[in-house]
C-alpha cells in the first residue's frame, strides 16, 4: 500500500500555488510514475474519490479497481444548496481562518465532531491536535475551497474500472451541515 500526502497538508509542499483537479491528479500521476506499478487498485477517501475518477478515466489501464469511502462527484458549491447551506460553509471557512491553527481546539472541534461523531475524548484530541498539526490555517481554507469547486460528474460515464463504494454512515444532522 502507498499513501500519500496532497499538496499543502502533511509531508507535501505547503506552498503549492495550484489547489485544483488537474493538479492533484498530476500529483497522483507522480507518485504512480514514481512507485512504478504498473497496474494497481485504487482508494479514494472523500475528495480522493473524484482525483481517482479522473485518474481512472485517463489511466484506465493502469487502474484494477477503484474503492471510494465518503466521496462525491461535486463539491459542496457545485451541488444545489440552500441559501441557509451556503452561509454554513462560508461559516466554515470563517472558522478555517481563525482557530485552525491555534493551540485551543475550540474552532477545530467543529470539524471533529463533523468527521468523527461519537468519538470519545482521547478520539478528539487525537484528530483536533492532526488537524492543527496537518496544514496552516490558511491552506486549510484553501483546501475546502478548492474542494467545494470539484465536480467530475461529466466524467463518471466514462469509467471504466470496475467501483466499489461506500457512503459515510449516517450521523445525527450537526448544526452546521
Amino acid at each position: 500500500m502507498v499513501r500519500y500526502d496532497e499538496r499543502c497538508c502533511g509531508l507535501s509542499d505547503w506552498d503549492a500555488e495550484r489547489l485544483d483537479l488537474e493538479a492533484w491528479v498530476n500529483d497522483l500521476e507522480a507518485v504512480v510514475d514514481a512507485v512504478g506499478r504498473e497496474r494497481f487498485a485504487l482508494v479514494g477517501l472523500s475528495q480522493g474519490a473524484p482525483i481517482g475518477v479522473a485518474y481512472a478515466v485517463r489511466h484506465p489501464d493502469r487502474v484494477s479497481h477503484l474503492v471510494f469511502c465518503g466521496g462525491y462527484a461535486r463539491g459542496r458549491q457545485k451541488r444545489p444548496v440552500s441559501a441557509d447551506q451556503r452561509r454554513e460553509d462560508e461559516l466554515l471557512l470563517s472558522l478555517m481562518k481563525v482557530g485552525w491553527g491555534r493551540d485551543d481546539p475550540t474552532f477545530r472541534q467543529v470539524f471533529t465532531s463533523l468527521f468523527i461523531p461519537g468519538a470519545t475524548r482521547e478520539e478528539m484530541d487525537w484528530f483536533d491536535e492532526l488537524q492543527r498539526v496537518s496544514t496552516s490555517p490558511e491552506n486549510a481554507e484553501r483546501l475546502e475551497q478548492a474542494w467545494y469547486q470539484i465536480d467530475v460528474t461529466d466524467l463518471l460515464e466514462r469509467v471504466t474500472t470496475p467501483t466499489f463504494g461506500r457512503a459515510p454512515p449516517r450521523r445525527p444532522r450537526h448544526p452546521l451541515q
